[in-house]
């Protein structure tokens, strides 16, 4: 029918000789089929293990698949066909190899479908190809092949183990019937495809299974993918432009993000990327702003703490005993290892004296803290970062704030006008007097057993020239 379509044919043109002789051949073969029994119970009474097999082939012509239960018992082992399905190739000419990889998939799927009608668990579950191709394509991550390979492997390793496919000699597949095709009256009497392999009828048949592959063939290593590889390198300008720590690292977390996105792509693995940014690839943002703006810096000392090599006498940080931390930062040693801190606070990351990363931290922790002091400011600090004379550069950061600057200003005090004469020129006490008044006071009962209270009034006279006052 494939190749009737392919010649373009109306509906009621006839067909050339050549595709009458095929037509007229095959009809006059069916009747060979009359005398073929199929036994309608295929596994054994009573047995012992049972295992599904299952056979993959193609050709230029078809791909097909085809699955038999193997049974042990107490009278011997058998094996029978339970299904078996085939498709032609299609009319886009693709390699043997990739339509073997077509007819392996199509087997994965019959021997899900069989399982699930079967309704029971089968003690193994085998899968054999023609192909150490395909064999080779399955046992590795589909990643590493190009798309089309990719597809058709993860939906293979969905299903079964990579280990579970073994490779077998194209001369014994049964599945070698279905995809180059056969005529009735062979296939009524054809053994290997209705029975499988005679290895399979052996009670031990460890021996045929392939080992798995340790090295990719060069025929497989063609349909590897190309991965373009990006040298990504980080400029300090770019760290300039922004006056906000929180937004330094929020872009640069989106940045990294759409990187993360073109690489995911490229996989067809978009299901792993993430909604939301979250508080992880803020901090992996900031690590690498420290890490650049390090090595900027302390190039010197970096590269020699990368050979296992001693900080140069002539550095400034050497006092500091600097090391290189598992991610390569730079960070501060000390004798603090056996303390229980965090390990940011007994070996705080290095920064510049002089940077604007620096600046950008210091001044978001200043503002963190609501507008704190130079301790506190300093304190916070250095529970994870360490600034050589870093008391110097917060000072610095706290006077050029605005805030800070204008509310920490000597407020202007009113002058109060000149004493009176009376307060400064001597007279006789009472001569000049001030008075006040005060109350209303509760006062206790005057009389005894007596619960009648009074109220009363106070007024002090005051003297003006000496300190003297009368009450009444």
């Amino acid at each position: 029918m494939q190749s009737i379509w392919g010649i373009q044919l109306g509906w009621d043109e006839i067909l050339p000789d050549s595709f009458m002789q095929q037509s007229t051949t095959y009809l006059q073969q069916l009747p060979s089929l009359e005398g073929l029994e199929i036994r309608r119970y295929v596994m054994q009474h009573n047995y012992i293990t049972a295992e599904l097999h299952g056979f993959s082939d193609a050709s230029e012509q078809a791909y097909a698949a085809a699955v038999y239960v193997r049974t042990t018992s107490v009278e011997g082992v058998k094996c029978n066909l339970i299904a078996a399905k085939s498709k032609v190739a299609p009319l886009e000419k693709i390699s043997l190899p990739r339509l073997e990889l077509c007819g392996a998939i199509l087997l994965a799927k019959l021997m899900v479908k069989v399982e699930r009608a079967l309704k029971r668990k089968f003690d193994a579950k085998i899968c054999w190809t023609d192909s150490t191709i395909v064999r080779d394509w399955i046992h590795a991550a589909p990643q590493r092949w190009q798309t089309f390979i990719a597809i058709r492997v993860t939906k293979i390793q969905n299903h079964f183990d990579p280990n579970q496919w073994h490779h077998i000699s194209g001369k014994i597949n049964p599945a070698d019937v279905a995809s180059r095709g056969i005529t009735a009256e062979i296939l009524v009497r054809d053994k290997l495809w209705w029975h499988v392999p005679s290895f399979l009828l052996l009670e031990d048949y460890s021996a045929e299974l392939s080992v798995p592959p340790t090295a990719v063939i060069i025929e497989a290593v063609h349909e590897a993918r190309k991965i373009p590889v990006h040298h990504v390198k980080v400029n300090a300008a770019f760290m300039e432009r922004y006056s906000s720590l929180k937004k330094l690292e929020k872009h640069t977390a989106v940045w990294k993000r759409f990187m993360e996105y073109l690489k995911l792509k490229r996989y067809n693995n978009l299901n792993m990327l993430k909604v939301t940014i979250d508080t992880e690839e803020l901090q992996q943002a900031l690590l690498l702003w420290v890490n650049t703006a390090q090595r900027l810096e302390y190039s010197a000392e970096i590269k020699a703490l990368e050979v296992q090599e001693h900080v140069s006498a002539k550095s400034n940080i050497l006092a500091l005993n600097p090391f290189l931390d598992a991610k390569g930062l730079l960070r501060v040693g000390g004798r603090l290892c056996n303390a229980q801190l965090p390990f940011d606070r007994k070996h705080p990351l290095l920064l510049p004296a002089k940077g604007h990363l620096t600046t950008l931290i210091v001044r978001h922790i200043h503002q963190q803290q609501f507008h704190a002091g130079l301790q506190l400011t300093l304190y916070t600090v250095q529970q994870r970062f360490w600034i050589p004379r870093g008391k110097e550069f917060v000072q610095g950061e706290i006077r050029k704030c605005t805030r800070c600057f204008r509310f920490s200003q000597n407020q202007q005090n009113q002058l109060m006008g000149d004493l009176p004469a009376a307060r400064l020129v001597p007279s006789i006490p009472f001569n000049k007097t001030g008075v006040d008044y005060g109350g209303p006071f509760t006062l206790g009962p005057m009389k005894i057993r007596s619960n009648k209270t009074y109220k009363a009034t106070k007024k002090i006279y005051c003297s003006s020239w000496e300190a003297k006052s009368h009450f009444q």
